[in-house]
């Protein structure tokens, strides 16, 4: 048997129709959607009385907004991309995409265990944390270069794309029983797939067991994520500063450690991207303005303009930049991708 607590108005006091405090249902829903509704009793604690009030929604109406943009550049980016001819072998995709397959794995272990202790509440928090934190601020900000920027049929694209689809089918199902329209109406624009059932009301939850190599490499990226919001802190200085617009026109000096170093250094062609940065160096000295980090003992940061030419068509700065006389504006991977397409005139 599952109990839930009263409603109650902003004073603390029961709704009641004989004091004229009740909220209808259907003017919120009118207003912000049903969903959105839906997603406020799921992010509380049920169990005790809640004090309802419509200055609630405004911020979960942002919540909701958070997920369905999620979900939006998920979809958005699969216009091109055919399931049963495309699709990348996870073994076979890049790191980045392979951690994002990991944790959404972790995360379905969280939310299926969440939904049969009917703490809902754990749920809202768990995937609004995904959205945000997992997708929108690291993942989705990493691949655009290759989304954008590479040949369509490029494998790195094709990978970004097999371990967007599939998160985006997973999100969908663990979202369902809460965003009931949004996910129903999401799953319908999923691009084809024979072996995807008809609405998503009727798929099961994801997939929640870990796979073989799953753990070391989730660790690998939480501890790029502690490097990598180390480095933000310096480049959101910069900013303040007026000495920079965007971290992608910005070179990162570290004075670390060789382990770190080292450690940085094996992410190879996709540190830059995971970074948003145009350039990252290591240096024995820095400024008395460098920031100190005082959560990686040893870390000193210093960010400033980057020296290289920025790109005319992928907006990066390379090195490699001019180096072709017949296309002074591009670096060396946008001529390739032009040439490979037709468009290197």
């Amino acid at each position: 048997v599952l109990t839930h607590g009263l409603i109650l108005d902003e004073k603390s006091k029961k709704m009641s129709k004989s004091l004229g405090n009740v909220i209808a249902p259907q003017k919120v829903i009118d207003e912000f959607g049903a969903d959105v509704l839906r997603l406020l009793f799921s992010s509380v604690d049920y169990t005790s009385d809640i004090s309802f009030t419509k200055a609630m929604l405004k911020p979960m109406s942002d919540a909701y907004r958070k997920m369905r943009n999620t979900l939006r550049f998920l979809m958005g980016n699969l216009g091109d991309f055919n399931v049963a001819e495309h699709r990348v072998a996870e073994a076979d995709m890049s790191e980045i995409d392979r951690w994002l397959r990991a944790r959404m794995r972790q995360m379905a272990a969280r939310v299926e265990k969440a939904y049969v202790d009917y703490e809902f509440h754990t749920i809202y928090h768990q995937l609004l944390d995904l959205c945000t934190v997992d997708l929108s601020a690291l993942y989705m900000d990493a691949v655009k270069d290759r989304l954008y920027a590479e040949a369509g049929d490029d494998r790195l694209r094709r990978s970004a794309q097999t371990a967007m689809y599939d998160s985006a089918v997973d999100l969908l199902a663990m979202l369902a029983p809460i965003l009931s329209f949004t996910a129903e109406e999401a799953w319908g624009y999923l691009p084809a797939d024979e072996k995807r059932v008809a609405s998503v009301h009727l798929a099961r939850l994801p997939e929640s067991a870990a796979q073989e190599g799953d753990e070391s490499l989730l660790a690998r990226w939480a501890r790029l994520r502690g490097l990598r919001g180390e480095i933000n802190k310096a480049v959101e200085a910069a900013r303040n500063a007026g000495v920079l617009k965007s971290s992608l026109d910005g070179q990162a000096s570290l004075v670390c450690d060789d382990d770190t170093w080292d450690f940085l250094q094996s992410f190879e062609g996709t540190l830059l991207d995971s970074l948003k940065l145009a350039a990252l160096k290591r240096a024995d000295t820095l400024g008395e303005d460098a920031l100190v980090s005082e959560v990686i003992e040893g870390l000193r940061i210093q960010v400033a303009p980057a020296a290289e030419a920025k790109c005319g068509r992928c907006w990066n700065r390379r090195p490699d930049v001019g180096q072709d006389a017949a296309h002074p504006e591009l670096c060396t991977r946008c001529i390739q991708v032009l040439d490979r397409t037709g468009q290197g005139g």
